[in-house]
């Protein structure tokens, strides 16, 4: 309901404009509509678990495209600086047989990276630790592959969150930790860190560029349709050599420029409803570490790109809402034990409350 709302308030300040376009806003609307479809389907643990293991199955479905595509290249290349290195990079995309942007390609596998992470975390079994330990460690090294600096960043800063909140568990919390920080010592390429400038490229550019015209947009902003029909050419949000408008990089910029403080505005309480939904108790099994993976890196996502109606956002929102709706309602008004039993069997929350109405 806060996302129909936002959404017909972005409407109404978009009409007021010159060039008014309701692409960005349909694809919004799809998105939410979207969620709202994933969160009618996660109804019980079961179903939350399965969306987790497909996070992860279809991110290494993609590490090993990228793996087979692009690892071999990229560990005979060389580059000493980020221009360079950006050659190098676009070379090894025109190996990938799948015509997907690269930072998007880095996000996805980032995302079940943190997901096999949690898992890994929080598997009884010795077995499935090392199993998920395994995966999370094939997909991060595959996040370097696209030489994305925003996929980097998300799975660096995700997995660190999800190992802080599962700090209680220090020896396992460690060991893992030091078998991924393995693993990129010795399987990233040397060629992807030569692209980890933060000074360089258009991102630096642009944001400067955002900086110097804010009073024109701050209040109301320009319009989605105005931005990408003549204004952001005529103030500079344009390519390298000219070619194009470009967008801000990121989400909170790029709806401020559309809409004003009461865009952004709007999509901060989008973002505070979301974390709402995160359980009160967050690290103590599986699927409430997963959700802390996912919501962490969707909120790093928005600092990078400005598209924010992607489909992931569908799939995590969905995740969250679904989860607090169904799953955990009234959950931690049940004692502990009976919260563990009914975790180990799966059972569902109408009935570990008639259990602990029982034992009370």
């Amino acid at each position: 309901m806060t996302a129909y709302f936002i959404l017909i308030l972005w409407t109404l300040i978009e009409t007021i404009h010159p060039h008014p376009s309701y692409s960005e806003l349909s694809r919004f609307g799809f998105m939410i509509a979207g969620a709202a479809l994933i969160a009618s389907l996660c109804r019980d643990q079961r179903a939350l678990r399965i969306a987790m293991y497909s996070y992860v199955i279809a991110s290494m479905w993609l590490s090993a495209l990228l793996f087979l595509s692009s690892y071999g290249f990229l560990q005979g290349a060389s580059a000493d600086d980020y221009n360079q290195a950006s050659q190098v990079r676009a070379e090894a995309a025109k190996e990938i047989q799948l015509h997907v942007d690269l930072n998007n390609m880095a996000t996805y596998t980032a995302m079940g990276a943190v997901v096999a992470l949690a898992l890994a975390l929080t598997a009884r079994k010795a077995s499935w630790r090392y199993l998920f330990a395994a995966a999370s460690a094939f997909c991060v090294i595959a996040t370097f592959l696209p030489m994305s600096r925003t996929g980097i960043v998300v799975v660096a800063v995700a997995t660190l969150v999800v190992l802080w909140t599962r700090r209680a568990q220090v020896a396992r919390t460690l060991f893992i930790a030091t078998i991924l920080g393995a693993a990129i010592m010795v399987w990233v390429p040397e060629v992807v860190f030569s692209r980890m400038s933060v000074s360089e490229g258009a991102r630096t550019r642009i944001y400067t560029v955002a900086f110097d015209h804010l009073a024109e947009y701050i209040v109301t902003g320009v319009g989605a349709g105005n931005f990408w029909e003549s204004w952001g050419y005529d103030n500079e949000f344009r390519g390298p050599g000219g070619e194009g408008t470009l967008g801000a990089h990121n989400s909170f910029f790029q709806v401020t420029l559309y809409w004003g403080m009461v865009g952004l505005l709007g999509l901060c309480v989008l973002i505070w409803q979301a974390y709402r939904c995160l359980p009160k108790q967050c690290g103590e099994d599986s699927l409430t570490l997963c959700l802390v993976g996912i919501a962490m890196a969707l909120l790093l996502v928005l600092f990078f790109f400005n598209s924010f109606y992607e489909k992931w956002y569908s799939l995590g929102l969905g995740l969250l809402v679904g989860a607090h709706c169904w799953v955990w309602k009234d959950r931690w008004k049940i004692p502990k034990g009976v919260q563990y039993a009914a975790m180990r069997h799966n059972l569902s929350p109408p009935f570990t409350r008639f259990v602990a109405n029982q034992r009370s």
